[in-house]
C-alpha cells in the first residue's frame, strides 16, 4: 500500500484532484490512500497507548484498545457486578492510578468475572487511553514492553487467559 500523509485537511475538490493525480502516477492505484490530519488523529485517539514508530508495527498484531476490547460480544450484555467484582474494580482503579509502574495480577477461578471487572475498571477516563489488550498470551509480543520502556511510555497491558 502507498500512504500519503498531509499536514492539513483538503477541501473535497482538492482532495479529489490529488487522489486522481496519485492514481495516474502510482503503479497500483487501488493500493493508494490519502491520510490527512483528521484521519491520523482519529487513529491516534483510538490507540493512544500504542503511538509507536514503524519498527514496532510488526509486534502489534492482535493488540486492541480498551474501546475495541469493550465491543467484544461477551461484553455486550448489561453488566451487573457482584460485591466481589465491585471491590475488585475499585481496588484496580485505586492501585493503577497510584502505581508509578509495576505489575498487578488478578488470579481467581475461571468464570468468576475477572476479565469483565478489569474491563469495567479500566474504562475509567484516566486509565482507558493507556490500555493495550491481548486476548491470549500468544497475541502479546514482549518487544512491545521493551519499546515502552525505551521510550518512557506508560501503558496498562492486559493479557487475558
Amino acid at each position: 500500500h502507498y500512504y500519503l500523509a498531509v499536514a492539513s485537511d483538503f477541501s473535497h475538490s482538492v482532495r479529489r484532484n490529488r487522489i486522481k493525480w496519485l492514481r495516474e502516477v502510482v503503479p497500483d492505484p487501488d493500493r493508494t490512500h490519502v491520510l490527512n490530519g483528521s484521519n491520523i488523529a482519529a487513529w491516534a485517539s483510538q490507540y493512544p497507548a500504542v503511538l509507536v514508530d514503524v519498527g514496532l508495527a510488526s509486534h502489534l498484531r492482535g493488540l486492541r484498545s480498551h474501546k475495541t476490547w469493550a465491543t467484544f460480544s461477551e461484553h455486550l450484555p448489561k453488566y451487573v457486578p457482584g460485591t466481589g467484582q465491585q471491590r475488585l474494580q475499585a481496588e484496580l482503579v485505586r492501585v493503577l492510578s497510584d502505581l508509578g509502574g509495576g505489575h498487578v495480577r488478578i488470579e481467581a477461578p475461571s468464570g468468576t468475572g475477572k476479565t469483565r471487572a478489569a474491563l469495567e475498571a479500566l474504562g475509567d477516563a484516566a486509565l482507558a487511553p493507556l490500555v493495550v489488550y491481548a486476548q491470549r498470551e500468544e497475541e502479546f509480543d514482549v518487544h512491545v514492553l521493551d519499546h515502552f520502556a525505551d521510550h518512557q511510555m506508560h501503558a496498562i497491558v492486559v493479557i487475558d487467559n
